[in-house]
């Protein structure tokens, strides 16, 4: 009889709830992952040279891991076993792994009373923590997969209040070598760029890390500037001009509609355009 897709989920499934036929343990903050080199080693090099390597690792088949939380780590091996992870809760029933006093609570959606921004930035938050375990682990199908479950997040809610405290977890915990999240983020702020120039919290974060350079090459991507430097430019011209062209009143600048990339402001006088 051939195994179909759903019977051979459910297998593995089983192997990560159950750790039958467990060959190695990944400990993180006391909870016990039993888990299997067969699937776990195949798919990310960082665990394929812990185990068959000359390392402690490959010796006690058990490594441990210090900078994750149970629950990412939880979500790491969802992938790796099912193809997938929640980001609002779990999709193995996390209790089976150890007593809940030793579970360090995340941002998984619980019975608390929570607001639906607070409920929102703990799902980018935790999308964000698996991103980081992926690229540590080099797991580059789940950064994918993260990537593209943080674009829809980040299409919906970019006009929350949360979502600069978002944008500053992306540029805070990222490594330095990978911008993709990044981008994320750059391709939201250039679709929306005349709300965002509006905001001044959004406003301030624009200079931030790579998101700046990463906003004006989405805006030249998008035709929406003619040249990578016009932002550049248009910051000069602002800074530079004191009085209307027109009525020559000191300038109280307004900007308006997509103007700011053709390099225009208006003189909220006479609204001139200059």
């Amino acid at each position: 009889m051939t195994s179909t897709p759903s019977s051979v989920r459910t297998a593995t499934r089983q192997l990560l709830l159950g750790g039958e036929f467990s060959d190695m343990d990944i400990i993180c903050q006391g909870v016990i992952f039993k888990a299997h080199k067969a699937i776990v080693c195949t798919q990310s090099e960082y665990f394929r040279k812990a185990f068959f390597g000359y390392f402690k690792e490959s010796i006690d088949r058990t490594i441990t891991l210090q900078d994750e939380t149970p629950e990412t780590i939880e979500r790491v091996l969802s992938f790796l076993y099912l193809g997938e992870y929640s980001g609002d809760g779990h999709i193995l029933p996390f209790q089976s792994y150890a007593d809940s006093d030793s579970i360090m609570t995340d941002a998984k959606i619980s019975e608390d009373k929570v607001d639906a921004a607070q409920i929102s930035k703990n799902i980018a938050f935790n999308h964000i923590r698996v991103y980081v375990a992926a690229d540590k682990y080099i797991i580059n199908p789940l950064k994918s997969l993260v990537t593209a479950q943080f674009s829809e997040w980040s299409k919906k809610n970019w006009q929350s209040p949360i979502f600069p405290e978002v944008i500053k977890e992306v540029i805070t915990s990222l490594p330095p070598h990978d911008s993709s999240l990044q981008e994320v983020i750059a391709k939201v702020y250039a679709a929306h760029i005349s709300n965002m120039i509006r905001n001044p919290v959004m406003l301030d974060l624009m200079p931030l890390g790579k998101l700046a350079t990463l906003i004006i090459v989405e805006l030249w991507k998008n035709k929406q500037i003619t040249q990578p430097d016009a932002l550049e430019n248009f910051a000069k011209k602002l800074g530079s001009a004191r009085n209307c062209r027109q009525c020559n009143t000191k300038f109280n600048v307004e900007l308006k509609s997509l103007e700011i990339v053709h390099g225009v402001f208006r003189c909220t006088n006479c609204n001139t355009r200059n």
